[in-house]
């Protein structure tokens, strides 16, 4: 094995929040190798995230939903990648596909994780640690290549971040637009591609007009297909509905911007934790000993663990199985409040 490598490629192509937790790995490889060259290899909506991380050299899309949806494309993608020499690969996705295309990029030294499809296809394994935090699963890799000495040192989710002049002015004339100063908005997140990992409308439509009566803004925040699933919300409470108006880097600009985020267990709790905006998850079917809980310096989670049914899957299900949905009933939105009000009592430290 090189101790000094100087072609790096990381690998990520599962969820958004996901992308998000693999860049302290990234942030402590570039420190590790300052000379070398780091490629991000990703999902075409993930991209924008790596794309802003100034660890990340060049950021590599795999489009697994269209142009390399097929296993012929798979396998071109795969022999694509090999004309790059990569002397480190680490692949952060365990899937068939991840591997093979791994694999095929005839890296010098590839390392995925033991629970990985086709791990016998890598150099090393790393275990993977089912109840430690993700970031630090990721950072686990640095033992793969005799630097685990130094995992502590960042063992955190903020990383340096370059948002362009558009995106910053875009955001800040929102914010004019709207008259609001920094620290006077709140944000929240109501959606998720995961049906049972969502807190009510109704949490989420009293906790704003909670929020808004205390002088808070309160901005909804989310992609153009979560506008209409929110828009009830934002019509009965008078929060600004923001879904589709700002991108993944700009919604994260924003989260600079703003006093704290309340957001179900998704992608967006991820997102604040790179820029350190305070943070309330909301755990409904789904538990923070999976480890994607929130990592901000200040931040909180909500969750009924009083529930003998809780947790009942990973991501959620469709449905509650047993149909009471009480993981997300039982949490009001003043609990949800009065935790947010806690965490930012003192002033944060950007």
């Amino acid at each position: 094995m090189n101790s000094q490598f100087k072609n790096i490629a990381v690998l990520q192509t599962a969820f958004l929040g996901d992308v998000a937790l693999a860049m302290p790995l990234c942030k402590a490889l570039k420190s590790i190798y300052p000379n070398s060259r780091l490629t991000f290899i990703t999902t075409k909506v993930a991209s924008p995230i790596a794309e802003i991380v100034s660890y990340i050299d060049e950021v590599i899309v795999f489009d697994k939903r269209n142009a390399h949806s097929g296993f012929k494309e798979t396998f071109t993608f795969g022999k694509f990648l090999k004309d790059f020499e990569f002397d480190l690969f680490i692949s952060l996705h365990r899937s068939f596909r991840s591997s093979l295309i791994a694999k095929l990029a005839k890296a010098d030294f590839s390392i995925s994780y033991d629970t990985a499809a086709l791990s016998f296809l890598f150099d090393k394994k790393c275990k993977y640690q089912l109840h430690e935090h993700e970031i630090r699963r990721n950072l686990n890799f640095l033992n793969c290549i005799g630097k685990g000495e130094i995992i502590d040192e960042f063992d955190n989710p903020v990383v340096n971040l370059h948002f362009s002049n558009d995106d910053i002015n875009y955001v800040e004339q929102f914010l004019n637009l709207i008259e609001q100063k920094p620290n006077q908005i709140a944000l929240i997140a109501p959606n998720s591609v995961w049906e049972t990992k969502k807190w009510t409308k109704s949490g989420f439509t009293n906790l704003a007009e909670i929020l808004m009566n205390q002088n808070i803004q309160v901005l909804i925040i989310g992609s153009k297909s979560d506008k209409d699933y929110c828009e009830s919300i934002s019509h009965q409470s008078g929060a600004i509905n923001t879904c589709g108006t700002f991108t993944i880097p700009q919604t994260i600009y924003l989260m600079t911007k703003s006093k704290f985020l309340v957001s179900n267990d998704s992608a967006p709790i991820h997102f604040a934790g790179l820029v350190n905006c305070p943070i309330v998850a909301i755990f409904g079917p789904t538990s923070p000993l999976f480890g994607f809980y929130p990592r901000s310096e200040q931040s909180s989670v909500i969750e009924r663990i009083e529930l003998d049914c809780k947790p009942c899957e990973i991501h959620g299900n469709k449905k509650c199985p047993i149909g009471t949905f009480a993981c997300m009933n039982l949490i009001k939105a003043d609990e949800v409040a009065s935790s947010a009000m806690s965490i930012t009592s003192t002033e944060t430290t950007q």
